[in-house]
């Protein structure tokens, strides 16, 4: 019997199946771009009120694109 473990923030953030963060240039999984630290928490995902940030969701990262990608 395998359970699926439950994903961390930060690998809910590169899953292309997760809802884009509004802090995301491109969707996730497009080619060409890549996971780079959320600038309104500096990657904490969360706020220093303790909320959870609303830029990237509270998993610390967004997606940019990269290289012209997107």
């Amino acid at each position: 019997m395998s359970e699926e473990k439950p994903k961390g923030p930060r690998e809910e953030a590169s899953d292309p199946e997760r809802a884009p963060a509004p802090g995301d240039e491109v969707e996730p999984g497009t080619q060409g771009a890549a996971e780079t630290i959320c600038d309104v928490c500096d990657g904490n995902g969360r706020l220093e009120n303790g909320e959870e940030c609303s830029n990237c969701n509270g998993t610390g990262v967004i997606i940019k694109a990269v290289g012209g990608g997107g």
